[in-house]
């Protein structure tokens, strides 16, 4: 039958159906249902597929590889267990995940950077700023102060050595190449247990920024000690002095007796000599007048 146009038609039982166009004025299978044409060109209703004409959206419970050419808009939709591989992620509010990321490159923030847990750095940590701590007051609370004398104490006990790191038992770590200076965390546990960090499996590390805090307390008893020392010191050469002073004017002292037991002395001896020259000039007289 050629040229024929069918009205409110149905046609049954057909091996195949051919023509250059074909309009479907009514839904074939569910509302939304998609047409597709199999494998032999027959006309198939898609099971797991719809099309909202309203809000032009495709529904689909599968998709396969594919290659999109132009942009998509997910409106808000989530994306699960998906892997991404190459390409970029731009003007992101906010990337979520309950695993880890790995960066094989370079990774660059433009923000604040929140961590919950430990930041474990294989390689140098560099910065263009100091590296601070929080250390607000509002921030603390049972605040007070070191024990006299406990800083310089726990500083002598710290021992400083030379070490190289054992790379071949961890080669994961990143540890450097060559001799390191530094101290050894069993060590400063045994004086300094608030100096050191455990971690989950046991190793330890050496809070090294907190040493300069005991440094601080000790170059200030250090200082007060000096004080004293220049204070008694000063105190100390005031009685030299005046013992020198005293010492002095009992030498003068001592020299001015001598001088007037000698002035005596020769006063003394002048009085005798006087004596025997008035006794020698008496006996001349009278052996004159006999």
């Amino acid at each position: 039958v050629l040229n024929v146009v069918l009205k409110s038609a149905t046609v049954e039982s057909a091996d195949a159906v051919a023509a250059e166009s074909l309009r479907i004025t009514r839904h074939l299978g569910e509302p939304g249902g998609l047409v597709f044409a199999g494998r032999k060109g027959e006309l198939e209703v898609a099971s797991g597929a719809t099309y909202d004409a309203v809000t032009e959206t495709l529904h689909a419970k599968h998709v396969g590889a594919h290659t999109w050419k132009g942009d998509v808009d997910a409106a808000g939709a989530t994306l699960k267990n998906a892997r991404l591989i190459r390409g970029a992620v731009q003007d992101a509010e906010e990337v979520s995940t309950t695993g880890k990321i790995v960066a094989g490159g370079e990774l660059e923030v433009g923000g604040d950077a929140q961590l919950g847990g430990s930041l474990f750095v294989a390689g140098t940590v560099m910065g263009s700023g100091p590296y601070v701590d929080s250390s607000d007051r509002r921030f603390k609370t049972n605040i007070r102060p070191l024990n006299p004398g406990s800083a310089l104490e726990t500083l002598h006990g710290l021992r400083p050595v030379r070490y190289e790191y054992n790379r071949a038992a961890f080669p994961s770590r990143g540890f450097t190449n060559g001799t390191e200076i530094g101290l050894v965390a069993q060590d400063v546990e045994e004086v300094a247990p608030e100096l050191v960090v455990t971690d989950r499996d046991g190793f330890k590390y050496v809070s090294y920024a907190r040493i300069g805090v005991l440094a601080t307390h000790a170059l200030q008893e250090m200082a007060q000690e000096i004080q004293a020392l220049r204070t008694e010191n000063a105190r100390l050469a005031e009685r030299v002095a005046a013992l020198e002073a005293s010492d002095a004017a009992r030498h003068l002292g001592t020299r001015e007796d001598h001088a007037k037991t000698t002035a005596e002395s020769l006063l003394a001896r002048l009085e005798i000599l006087e004596r025997r020259v008035l006794t020698e000039d008496s006996s001349g007289v009278k052996g004159e007048g006999n």
